[in-house]
């Protein structure tokens, strides 16, 4: 096991749906290791298809290109963990708070055996860590957006990943819920694990994240927030135009 490899790493990476769909073109970065780094572009840039393709999720996806902790993920799956969007997530499903938090658990104690003793005593620490432990009880789809979110991301957390892929962790969230887990992402960082987060809001993303990749298709910049979302490269990514000269005294 390689740890000074970079969490995520691709390089010529493409992927799509099938019948000859490529949304995502040449995509090449590597993740620094305990950063926040959120993934941001235009609607329909290929964020969400960016993040399924590399974890073999798509028909077609060239995952040979695709290396986490400088390894192919069924060596190190156990390291990586994936919130899906909403929309692909059924909250008709009886459960709990806990019973989905617990979730999280099931590659240590297996798809089969009982959540018990110090396994939900992870589970609810995790809800704590979110502010979701008065809540534990509550059917998952009685549960508010902004709720769920939380819950979803306790599962993520309680799996004990040193990389979580998180897509569009807040939205639906209100701004008190989005500040507890902006916080609880950047204290998990400082403990070095690392995050990729799709996110829309370039004012969020400045405020919770170290890096970002700029994308549309392909990436258009990469690194510390203030380089990559320069106002050039936003300019670019959301066909604006050039950005305007600047003015000379």
């Amino acid at each position: 096991m390689n740890d000074r490899a970079s969490p995520l790493a691709v390089d010529g990476f493409s992927a799509g749906y099938g019948n000859g769909e490529v949304i995502v073109h040449d995509a090449s970065f590597a993740l620094r290791r305990g950063a926040m780094t959120a993934l941001v572009g235009p609607n329909g840039a290929g964020k969400s298809t960016l993040l399924k393709g590399a974890l073999g999720l798509l028909p077609h996806a060239n995952t040979a290109c695709v290396r986490f902790f400088g390894q192919p993920l069924e060596q190190v799956r156990a390291r990586v963990a994936y919130l899906p969007q909403r929309a692909d997530i059924d909250w008709t499903f009886p459960a709990s708070a806990l019973d989905v938090a617990a979730m999280g658990l099931y590659r240590k104690i297996g798809f089969f055996r009982r959540v018990s003793g110090r396994w939900k005593t992870e589970a609810r620490r995790a809800l704590a860590l979110v502010g979701m432990e008065s809540l534990e009880s509550m059917p998952i789809g009685e549960l508010s957006g902004g709720q769920q979110q939380r819950v979803l991301l306790a599962r993520s957390l309680v799996q004990g990943a040193d990389l979580l892929m998180l897509d569009e962790p807040f939205v639906n969230v209100d701004f008190a819920t989005e500040e507890r887990l902006g916080a609880v992402l950047r204290d998990a960082c400082r403990s070095g694990m690392s995050v990729l987060a799709v996110h829309h809001d370039l004012g969020d993303v400045r405020r919770y994240f170290d890096d970002a990749v700029l994308f549309d298709g392909t990436v258009v910049a990469h690194g510390p927030i203030e380089d990559a979302l320069a106002d050039a490269n936003l300019h670019e990514a959301f066909k604006l135009g050039p950005p305007p000269e600047d003015s000379i005294a």
